[in-house]
């Protein structure tokens, strides 16, 4: 069974959308751990530590599941080459794919939620020192 054109571009896009969600989220903990100014004040500091935590965390999911999509494309090819498709090794290569795509997709939340909480901790660390500043002006 070959795929649509459709299904063809859409799979592409999708390929293209993983890596860029990946490459931001380490782009983001990389600038954000060069441009840290951490001896500004503790409770901003504590929450930049736990947003870089978070990023990171974001990244090596997003890793682990890009790790495996090939492994899931080969598995599926090796299905649909199949002479007999009622074979054994048909059905053992669908509960592959079956295990690896529930595995590369149950991931995605995780990864899309650390990457929201590691944003969200980062700019409320990094205004917490100028809302300091502002309270300490209007005083």
């Amino acid at each position: 069974m070959t795929m649509s054109a459709q299904a063809q571009v859409g799979t592409k896009f999708q390929s293209k959308v993983e890596f860029y969600f990946l490459g931001l989220t380490f782009t983001i903990l990389a600038l954000s751990i060069q441009t840290a100014e951490l001896d500004s004040n503790l409770i901003s500091t504590m929450i930049e530590l736990i947003s870089w935590i978070s990023m990171l965390l974001a990244g090596l999911i997003g890793l682990s599941r890009i790790f495996w999509i090939p492994t899931l494309y080969n598995i599926e090819d090796i299905k649909e080459n199949q002479v007999n498709p009622s074979s054994e090794v048909h059905s053992e290569a669908e509960k592959q794919v079956r295990r690896i795509a529930s595995k590369v997709d149950g991931r995605l939340p995780y990864q899309r939620g650390a990457f929201l909480l590691g944003i969200m901790l980062l700019l409320i660390a990094r205004a917490i020192p100028g809302v300091f500043y502002i309270i300490q002006y209007f005083e």
